[in-house]
């Protein structure tokens, strides 16, 4: 499982950080660090949340090798 961030997109409301601090870095102005994330098993819960969490709807969960 991955996680795309659309970088272009985050307003920095830190609520993907705040659902699921181990997976989402924030960068020193308070935005998304990584636009992709390779999310390892045991915090694939945790991806979810933090995308469920964003008020933006710009991270998206990709299931699988390819995308």
């Amino acid at each position: 499982m991955r996680v795309q961030i659309d970088l272009d997109y985050c307003e920095g409301h830190g609520r993907c950080h705040a659902a699921a601090p181990d997976l989402f870095a924030l960068d020193d102005d308070g935005f998304a660090a990584q636009g992709e994330i390779e999310v390892p098993p045991d915090l694939e819960h945790s991806a979810v949340d933090g995308a469920g969490a964003c008020p933006m709807g710009i991270i998206h969960i990709v299931d699988g090798a390819d995308g």
